[in-house]
């Protein structure tokens, strides 16, 4: 089926520490970090519950269970498959057979299966019941069932009733742009089963899924007569705005964007530069507004040849996207050859990869930034002016070294464009890979930018 597990991401939270006037060599960010406190109690609630569970005491532990996962959709970052698998196993071990199983399936789709293993011999009998409903064979299909690809002459399945998600679907936490690739077997029938999804946000997998269970669907046909196929089906993709409809309002932002359709990338660089420069000297920048240069400027430096300059500009139009999610959906086509070249790297895309898992503890390697690409923004006002001593930034540092899909993790007000000079600034950095069993791997980092006069940070 060519499924791409998205497993049960967890924040690998030890980033590099990164300070406004020197750089400190402490590895580990602070542990206080207000975005992380909702997740953090949520955590302090799962040990609560499998002390239910050590304890028999079920009941409690499944109504305990079914509040985290409704609350873990409004905390980035929360413990909704964690939540899930203990609720699976609570539901069959309490005679629930019809929503244990839908939990299970559902878990399995979002591909935190893995998750199980330790819960296995807690629930004995009970939880074989769960491990014997696999969704699927492995990654594997029967032979029987069109693939994707398949040869032509196959006339696709397709939805014939349900509703999709609608808004942030109730994920008030999720950061970036929502959206999600469903794919499930549907047999002659009509009838769906062996469901996968992927999508940068484990809520809107969820409430996805929850949807797909009032979907019907006419199957594939092949010479007219119904077949069983794999279908696919991308909720909310880019929808192809103009870049004008997206773009904020504001000194050279008209000019530069005339000056990229018209192919005068180097004008277009220069100008931009220049008014990114001041409006940040200015002191008070218009979030929205630098968001709309950093796009633009990711389609300026998308224009190079140089390798560097063009990792950086798909680090910027990912930023963009993450801080206004209606960037995903701009049209970069009128852009030529830089528009082609920013067109593969939508929001999502790596935060959606599958995590590679470690054969052996303690194998992980961190990621190291390579210290000939690290720089810091620059100091426009004195250290306390700034309205926090701090700005942490998630990332992905993909398995080439290259910092994916940044997004600003604990934001203050009053930080006079600090936090975003902040993501231009890391979207230079490469670093040598994280690796795992000397394997290069993606993996999410945390960095974090001290503004507090080159002070050491607290850990």
């Amino acid at each position: 089926m060519g499924r791409r597990i998205r497993s049960g991401r967890r924040l690998f939270l030890p980033g590099l520490i990164l300070a406004g006037r020197c750089l400190v060599a402490d590895t580990r960010p602070p542990v206080d970090m207000p975005a992380l406190r909702e997740a953090q109690a949520q955590d302090a609630a799962l040990v609560a519950i499998d002390a239910q569970i050590r304890q028999g005491e079920w009941k409690p532990a499944l109504d305990a269970a079914a509040a985290l996962l409704e609350g873990s959709k409004r905390v980035w970052h929360g413990a909704l498959q964690r939540a899930l698998v203990r609720l699976a196993f609570l539901e069959v071990k309490l005679g629930r057979e019809e929503e244990a199983r839908w939990h299970w399936e559902a878990l399995q789709a979002m591909g935190g299966a893995s998750l199980a293993e330790p819960f296995f011999p807690l629930f004995g009998a009970e939880g074989q019941k769960l491990k014997a409903w696999a969704a699927r064979d492995g990654e594997g299909v029967s032979d029987a069932v069109e693939k994707l690809g398949a040869r032509a002459g196959l006339a696709p399945a397709r939805r014939a009733g349900g509703d999709l998600p609608r808004g942030d679907a109730g994920c008030t936490a999720a950061r970036g742009p929502l959206w999600a690739r469903f794919q499930a077997v549907i047999d002659a029938r009509g009838r769906s089963s062996q469901a996968s999804v992927v999508a940068p946000s484990v809520c809107f997998s969820f409430e996805v899924l929850k949807a797909a269970r009032t979907w019907t669907f006419a199957p594939a046909r092949r010479d007219g007569a119904p077949v069983a196929a794999i279908y696919t089906e991308t909720i909310n993709p880019p929808s192809g705005r103009a870049f004008r409809e997206l773009a904020s309002e504001g000194p050279g932002v008209a000019e530069a964007l005339g000056l990229l359709e018209s192919g005068d990338f180097p004008s277009a660089e220069r100008l931009l530069d220049r008014q990114w420069e001041a409006d940040l000297d200015a002191g008070w920048p218009s979030r929205s507004r630098t968001v709309t240069m950093m796009a633009l400027r990711a389609l300026a430096l998308a224009a190079h040849d140089d390798p560097g300059d063009r990792r950086r500009a798909a680090c910027l139009f990912e930023a963009a996207q993450g801080e206004e999610p209606a960037f995903y959906h701009v049209d970069v086509s009128p852009f030529g050859e830089a528009g082609r070249r920013l067109e593969p790297h939508r929001f999502g895309q790596a935060r959606s990869a599958p995590l590679e898992e470690s054969s052996a503890a303690g194998r992980i390697e961190r990621p190291r930034v390579r210290r000939e690409t690290r720089r810091v923004p620059r100091e426009r006002f004195a250290a306390g002016a700034y309205g926090a001593s701090r700005v942490s930034i998630e990332a992905i540092v993909d398995a080439e070294g290259a910092v994916r899909e940044p997004l600003v993790f604990d934001g203050r007000e009053g930080m006079r464009g600090l936090d975003l000079e902040s993501l231009d600034a890391v979207c230079s950095w490469t670093f040598e890979p994280a690796r795992i069993d000397g394997k290069p791997i993606a993996l999410p980092y945390v960095l974090s930018l001290d503004v507090s006069g080159g002070r050491k940070a607290s850990s």
